[in-house]
């Protein structure tokens, strides 16, 4: 080791000390300055730590329980199959709505598909004119929310085209949940 010590230059010994000097003074400064809540972390006691431990699991089965229960309910409000084949099952139950209220409807509009979770959600845009709201759009409007429809209605916008017609033009918007593979490219799927 002395030979190797020797063989180096005056100016190559003092790098090596400073780089030597450099290695144990960073750490050394590190220790020395860091933060209480770094160097102290506070643990708590086993009982403690049990106690947490023991809420947390039962927590976690009481969420299980509830969504055990509430997962069949779920599935019977959901279109299976996918929103290709939701969306015209759909388009009839509204058809059917109206014919039942009375109107005809001027225009369906499927809007874009998402996915949310592990479902699709698909809006459907209706439009109708000329109907008289209380007689006619408010029986439709209710018979689009029953649960046996499996239909939501997210937005309603109602105009008058004149301030003394008790007829108004609806247009809605109503949504849809579908269950299973979705058709179409996996840049549709990912939006």
């Amino acid at each position: 080791m002395s030979g190797w010590w020797h063989a180096r230059t005056p100016r190559e010994r003092v790098m090596l000390l400073g780089c030597l000097a450099f290695v144990v003074a960073v750490p050394v400064w590190l220790a020395l300055t860091a933060p209480p809540t770094q160097r102290r972390g506070k643990m708590l006691s086993s009982v403690a730590a049990r106690q947490g431990f023991d809420r947390v699991v039962r927590d976690k089965a009481m969420l299980e329980k509830e969504t055990d229960r509430v997962k069949p309910e779920v599935q019977r409000m959901v279109f299976s199959g996918g929103a290709d084949v939701a969306i015209p099952e759909a388009v009839r139950t509204l058809q059917e709505c109206a014919a039942k209220s009375g109107l005809h409807i001027r225009e369906t509009k499927p809007l874009r598909v998402r996915r949310v979770g592990a479902l699709y959600r698909a809006p459907i845009s209706v439009r109708f004119s000329s109907t008289r709201f209380t007689q006619e759009a408010v029986p439709f409007l209710y018979r689009i929310e029953d649960p046996a429809g499996r239909l939501v209605i997210e937005k309603l916008n109602v105009s008058s085209p004149d301030p003394k017609s008790s007829n108004v033009d609806v247009e809605l918007q109503v949504a849809l949940f579908a269950a299973g593979a979705q058709s179409g490219s996996s840049e549709e799927q990912k939006r």
